[in-house]
């Protein structure tokens, strides 16, 4: 590689010698994503070339049709590969110096896990008939916190225990909303079920790590950064707590 050469070139073979077979499949779609954004949105565009203003102008272009957190995770996986550049020499200063991101308006957030009250009414609606059907799923779901993947993970494929053919997301999401509008209660996917059991656990007491272990989590991280709303307002009860608790004291 040289200075005269397409940066988004450039980009694709630092993703492939820096960071495949050194980061999850997942992540690495994402710089493979980031990589399809600059073929489209920089396609002519030398290394040599990448100023402060030609860098600030992509992620501008970018955040148009983007959130802002998501032109922030643009802006750090390019990061990285022009760093790189500018300690190889085939950029003279580094263009991502002072960068500026910018955003549209995130969108509201949908509704991701229901409270106790509203989980009750969901399960007392379910028909749990003496055959298997998926409303045993939805409790299955409810009661573990289990992926929809772990449903079928280590078992034979002719042997499935709810249906005798293929299965989607999409099918048990469907049945699943159906329940919660005869309930009048929040629409959530089957991966709102997930977030609805670890809510709760949060919310009774249950420690981080073991909510961690039970959802199958690599890290505390991970946990700590899904549920961070919810940690955040058990602090708050917990600074009352303890200003209640000093209070008495005499």
């Amino acid at each position: 590689m040289n200075s005269t050469e397409l940066f988004c070139n450039y980009y694709k073979q630092w993703i492939d010698v820096y960071k495949k077979d050194a980061i999850r499949d997942a992540t690495l779609a994402k710089y493979r994503m980031t990589h399809k954004w600059v073929e489209r949105l920089v396609p002519e565009l030398k290394v040599s070339d990448l100023t402060r203003t030609v860098y600030q102008k992509l992620l501008n272009d970018y955040a148009k049709e983007h959130e802002r957190q998501t032109t922030l995770d643009f802006h750090h996986q390019l990061k990285g590969a022009i760093l790189d550049a500018v300690d190889e020499g085939l950029i003279e200063r580094d263009p991502t110096r002072k960068a500026i991101i910018k955003g549209k308006m995130p969108k509201p957030k949908k509704i991701k896990y229901l409270n106790q009250f509203e989980l009750h009414n969901l399960l007392a609606s379910l028909e749990l008939k003496d055959k298997v059907n998926w409303d045993y799923f939805i409790l299955l779901v409810a009661k573990t916190g289990m992926r929809f993947s772990e449903l079928i993970k280590h078992l034979p494929e002719d042997k499935p225990i709810f249906v005798d053919w293929a299965v989607y997301n999409s099918i048990v999401n469907n049945i699943l909303a159906r329940h919660c509008k005869e309930c009048n209660i929040p629409v959530i996917s089957i991966h709102g079920l997930r977030h609805t059991h670890a809510s709760l656990l949060l919310f009774t007491g249950v420690s981080i790590a073991s909510v961690a272990r039970r959802l199958g989590h690599s890290s505390m991280t991970t946990t700590q950064k899904t549920y961070l709303h919810i940690i955040q307002e058990l602090e708050n009860k917990d600074i009352d707590l303890v200003m209640r608790s000093l209070s008495s004291l005499s």
